[in-house]
């Protein structure tokens, strides 16, 4: 099995920008159900009541597709635009900034086919992430050593995770660096590289 790598140099861990909100929670992907991007904004409207300064920053496509509209929709009836912060067409090369902003990472993709480069990349940079226990996530979020997996759809499991992030400040730093060392050891470019050009040698000793 050869997975997706990781440029760790890029994607590094640094000294967040001051912000008032707590907790800060990051998700990228495509702003939809079967991503998690819903689930996510029923959480933070779940427990802004518990936490006032909550803050969810989104980013991805798809905003004008129904489940962002609806998502939208749902945040402006409750007022809480304040708690939200979804922005679309945000460079690659920028991801890392958004990624050393917040306190946590938040994908709970229903499925994921692969270990999914964004888990990767939050790891990399030294966030704890939260994910569903589906497809093959598992591979790359360890639970409870880089990060918390929940069931798919339990919004419940979410949200406990969620505050469990969030009132652990040892947690999220043993979490995060557990995340950068894992990402060093398994999916860093280099090694990606040496798999790849191992995997080629042999399929073409065989070959000839």
């Amino acid at each position: 099995m050869v997975y997706s790598a990781v440029d760790l140099d890029l994607f590094s861990p640094g000294e967040p920008p001051a912000d008032n909100h707590a907790p800060r929670i990051l998700f990228v992907g495509h702003l939809s159900g079967f991503k998690g991007f819903n689930a996510l904004v029923d959480a933070v409207l779940k427990l802004r009541g518990e936490f006032p300064k909550i803050l969810l920053r989104a980013i991805g496509g798809g905003i004008e597709e129904d489940d962002a509209v609806h998502a939208k929709r749902k945040i402006a009836a409750q007022r809480a635009e304040e708690n939200f912060d979804i922005r679309t067409g945000v460079p690659y090369e920028q991801l890392p900034q958004h990624y050393r902003w917040c306190d946590f990472f938040a994908g709970p993709t229903k499925f994921e086919g692969g270990p999914g480069n964004v888990y990767l990349e939050a790891m990399s940079c030294g966030k704890p992430v939260i994910a569903c226990n589906s497809g093959g996530t598992p591979e790359a979020v360890l639970d409870r050593q880089t990060g918390i997996l929940v069931p798919p759809a339990s919004l419940d499991a979410l949200c406990d995770a969620i505050k469990e992030l969030a009132c652990d400040t040892r947690m999220r730093k043993n979490f995060g660096d557990n995340g950068r060392d894992w990402v060093k050891k398994q999916f860093a470019l280099d090694h990606y590289l040496d798999r790849v050009e191992s995997l080629y040698e042999q399929l073409l000793g065989r070959s000839a």
